[in-house]
């Protein structure tokens, strides 16, 4: 009932000027003409809690490897929203790269493995992380070469303190 009732609304959700409070509103009355007595907030807690259920139950059966599952009315939700950009996205952002990358169900065209290939241009990123990753690598070796030279010049000190000790060592016994 709830979903017969979403779908003949459906049109009113998607509406800007209508606040989806006023639907709700208006779902919750024909349920009291059906003889059904639920608040407002009954009805939109159990939309939730089944659109939950369905994006879970779906959400389970995109992943390789897991078992099909279905949640309670599972067909009608995906019939009503299967298509819709929430459940089946149009893009995916990754922090995978692209070797890693997934592909997507939907290729336009196949390159054909015989055609030759024209090596593509380094991008403007890629001639940045070039340039960074440049600047990075001579920060650290000058890093390195002053830490050296610190190190040397700070055995040289001790060294001379230690001959000017040993010197100081023999006038005092030989006094």
């Amino acid at each position: 009932m709830l979903l017969f009732s979403l779908r003949k609304d459906d049109d009113l959700f998607k509406n800007d000027k209508i606040r989806n409070e006023t639907v709700w509103k208006k779902i919750a009355e024909s349920f009291k003409e059906k003889g059904y007595i639920y608040t407002v907030k009954q009805i939109e807690n159990k939309w939730k809690n089944l659109r939950k259920n369905y994006m879970k139950t779906k959400d389970n059966n995109n992943k390789s490897g897991a078992s099909f599952k279905k949640c309670k009315y599972f067909d009608e939700m995906d019939e009503m929203y299967g298509k819709s950009p929430s459940v089946q996205p149009v893009a995916i952002a990754s922090n995978l790269s692209e070797k890693n990358a997934l592909p997507l169900e939907i290729e336009e065209k196949k390159v054909d493995e015989n055609t030759c290939s024209v090596p593509l241009k380094k991008s403007k990123l890629d001639k940045q992380l070039q340039m960074w990753t440049k600047h990075l690598d001579e920060s650290m070796q000058k890093r390195e070469e002053t830490r050296e030279r610190r190190h040397q010049e700070r055995l040289a000190q001790q060294k001379e303190a230690l001959k000017t000790y040993k010197e100081g060592k023999k006038t005092e016994d030989f006094c």
